[in-house]
This record gives structure tokens, sequence and C-alpha cells, in this order.
């Protein structure tokens, strides 16, 4: 083959590519997944890596460009990514055989070289093309031979975004996401694999999603070592929180007043009204929150608990500070008694244990410090703990019992005054009290776990010797 027709091969392949697209019907509040990688991307900084790639079966591999996933790198927010998207309209047309090769590499070398991974989902809702045996030219039809590379072991953020049909395996593989979003138009029913207690937050178009990745990615930390990094020309709250506030105060009031403007993603608004739990970023340092307070003190419950879990899990792996906001009876006592709460408390209550994050909490309202209460606990590691002039703090120590009815009429005073909180200040005064303390407690994010010298601190029973 000489120059010129080497040249007209290469514009041929890549010809394909642009006659597949041509012929795409695209919804409203939707992107071809090219245009979805254009968007996602910083410009010019995509590298395909497999453009070229057909599929196995000879009869269709002209229709079936990259085989029906792109896959390449690229900068996303900052992040030197990884990035794999899926093409409905090609994967309904093959076995999908060399597109696994093209995602076990893309996988195997994210885990590798520790590089955040973003999967765009939108697989065929068909089965898969059946094909007569022996016709691929793969293994006689098969590409994986191999044990396929843990996503679990991936030690940089891992995001999925849920464009359309999340197939078994795809949903095996998003289940471990740190942060799994759903663009969901209004005028298309939900994907029955979209299970909504594993997406953490429901959008209404694929734009609003990538924008959504992009924010996300900005508030994860670079490295889990050294002191956090504030984040330049951040914006300040939504509205600053007046020292004078009728009870009981909104959570979302709180939140408004203590993020920074445009940085909060809360996680799954409307499943549960007792807890708010979402990362955000307060004077610039990146922070993960549960929050509760409302018209009425809340009640933790098995719900409660699961969405807790998740933010922590994030919190943790990445050394993100947790601050929790307190206005809060206690566990739902019907609960208590149940084996599937006591071990989600449990879990719970070792992951708190063993983060090494900086774990801050706020009593607004009701609230509870001692025993092991997982919204703010010393026997757990929280290691700054404060109230509001008008919190009422039960200091009695019963760990996993719903608080006394009645509100305490010392507020916070007899708790601060016996040690148990370290500060009450205003509410205008909190965010800078955050920021201070936050400040203070990142310079130790490099220090290994203190799990098991914080369990010998607050042990009841000193053991014999």
């Amino acid at each position: 083959m000489d120059n010129d027709q080497a040249a007209a091969r290469l514009d041929e392949e890549w010809n394909v590519i642009e006659k597949v697209d041509s012929q795409r019907v695209v919804a409203t509040g939707r992107l071809s997944p090219r245009q979805r990688i254009a968007a996602l991307c910083e410009p010019d900084s995509f590298f395909e890596i497999g453009a070229l790639t057909r599929t196995q079966q000879s009869m269709v591999m002209e229709s079936t460009p990259a085989d029906g996933v792109i896959t390449g790198y690229a900068k996303v927010a900052g992040w030197q990514v990884a990035i794999a998207c899926e093409d409905p309209v090609v994967l309904a047309r093959t076995d999908r055989q060399v597109a696994a090769n093209k995602m076990t590499r893309l996988v195997a070398n994210a885990v590798f070289r520790n590089m955040p991974f973003i999967y765009l989902v939108d697989g065929a809702a068909g089965p898969v093309p059946q094909f007569a045996a022996g016709e691929g030219g793969l293994f006689g039809g098969l590409s994986r031979q191999d044990p396929q590379p843990d996503i679990c072991a991936l030690q940089a953020p891992f995001i999925s975004i849920l464009m359309g049909h999340c197939g078994l395996e795809s949903a095996a593989m998003t289940a471990h996401s740190d942060m799994l979003i759903a663009a969901q138009p209004e005028a298309e029913s939900p994907e029955p694999c979209s299970d909504q207690n594993q997406v953490d937050v429901w959008v209404g178009n694929d734009l609003a999603a990538i924008e959504l990745t992009k924010r996300f990615l900005s508030l994860i930390p670079r490295s889990l070592s050294g002191p956090l990094r504030e984040s330049e020309g951040y914006e300040g709250p939504e509205a600053k929180l007046p020292d004078q506030l009728s009870k009981p105060v909104p959570r979302r009031v709180v939140l408004q007043g203590l993020m920074d403007r445009g940085s909060l993603i809360e996680f799954d608004p409307g499943s549960d009204a007792t807890l708010s739990t979402g990362i955000a970023s307060s004077s610039g340092y990146p922070i993960a929150f549960a929050a509760t307070g409302g018209q009425e003190p809340a009640v933790l419950g098995i719900s409660a608990l699961r969405r807790m879990s998740r933010i922590v899990r994030l919190s943790r792996r990445f050394r993100v500070p947790l601050l929790t906001m307190q206005d809060c009876a206690g566990y739902e006592q019907q609960a208590l008694s149940g084996a599937d709460f006591l071990r989600e408390l449990s879990a719970l209550m070792g992951a708190l244990r063993s983060s090494p994050a900086p774990k801050l909490s706020l009593v607004t309202g009701r609230g509870h410090v001692l025993g092991n209460f997982v919204l703010g606990s010393r026997r757990l590691g929280f290691d700054y703990i404060a109230a509001w002039p008008f919190a009422d703090i039960d200091t009695s120590d019963i760990p996993g019992e719903q608080l006394n009815g009645a509100a305490s009429a010392d507020g916070p005073w007899l708790a601060a005054g016996i040690g148990i909180i370290d500060d009450v200040f205003a509410p205008s005064e909190t965010r800078d009290r955050l920021r201070r303390m936050i400040e203070i407690l990142s310079l130790s994010r490099s220090l290994p776990s203190l799990e098991a010298s914080r369990k010998n601190r607050y042990v009841d029973d000193v053991p014999s010797v």
C-alpha cells in the first residue's frame, strides 16, 4: 500500500464515524456521544484511544465505529482523567467484544496510574445481536479470557453518568461509583435499572449532568496528604446567617449560610425528609455534610443511616472534612430492635471511627454528643463539636437511645461547662470558625488512621492486667 492508498484508507475509516453520527437522531435534552465528550472535556484535550476499532463481525464492521464505546484521556476540571462513553446506536449492532477489550485496558490503566475514571453510560436496550459461532476474529468470538481489573482498587474519583439504558454489567460497575448521576429529561420514562436508591443526583438533561460532574471533581482534593488548599475565586454564601434565628432552623437555611455560592451538591434531596447529605465548599475548602433540621426534631431511621454511610465513605476515601449539623432527637425507636438497622448502625460507627478525615459537628437545635451517636460523638472520633447559643444538648450518656423528650433548660451551657462540647458561638460566626478549624485539622491529613488509639481511649471497661 503506497502513501496515497494509506491516506485514502485513513480517510475512509474516519468517514465511518461521521456517517454514523450524521444518521443519528438525538432526543430533546440529549447529546450525541461525541457531543457529550466535547462538553465534558477542556478544549482540545481529548486524546482518543481505539478510534479505528470495529466489531469483530465482518458483516457489520462498516457500521460499528469504536465498537460502540469511545475511550480516551482528557482534562476535566483540571484533572487528567480516563473516559469511556457508550454509543447506543452502535452497541445495538455489535457483540461488543472488541469494546470489552478496550474497556478492560482503560480501567486497568486508570487503576494503575491512579487516574480518575468517568463512565458515560448509554447502552443498547435490546439483546446482544447473535452471530454464527466462529465468525468473530477474536479467539472464536470471545475476547475476555483473563480476570477483569477491579474498579474498586481505583484510588482516584470514579464518576458514572446514566444517560440511557444501563445493562447488567454496566450496573455492576456503576454501583462502585463515588458519584452516580442520572440525566432524565421529563419527556422520558426512567430506565428500570436506574434504582433511585443508588443514584446520588438526578438532573434534567445531559448537559446538566456534565456540568455537575465538573463541579464534583473540582471539590475533590488532588492529594490525600498535606493540608487542604483553599480554592481561588470562591464566592460567599447564598445568604449570611443572622444571629437572631427562629427555632427550628431549616437545614436549607443553614446550608445556604455556610456553603459557598454555587458549590452545593445535595445527594438525592427528595428521597429523605430527615437527613440531607452532599458535598460543597465553605470558604474555599471542600466539605462533605450530613444535616438534620426542620419543623420537628428528626429521628434517624435505616434510610438516614444508609445515606450518611454514603457520604462518610466519600469523606473517608478522599479525606474531605465531614460536617454534621444536628437538630435531631436521636434514633427511631421502632428501628432499634431491628437487625438490619443495628448492622447499618454498627457499620457506620466503624466507618466514622476509622476515617482519617477531619470530623466536625454543629448543634443547631436538639443534639446529643455523648455515647455512640453518629451525628457527633467523641467516641466516634469527632474532632470538634460546637453549638449555637439556643441549642439544646442532652448530657446523658445513653448510646443508641432516643434523647430525652424535654428540652434542656440549660441549653448548651452545661455541656460547654463540663467540657463535652468545645465551643458556643453565634450563627454569624459559624463560617469563620469552621474555616479556621478545617485549616488546623487538615494539617494532619497525611497521618495514618488513629482508629486503634481512639478505641483504646474511649473504652468503658479497662481490661485487667
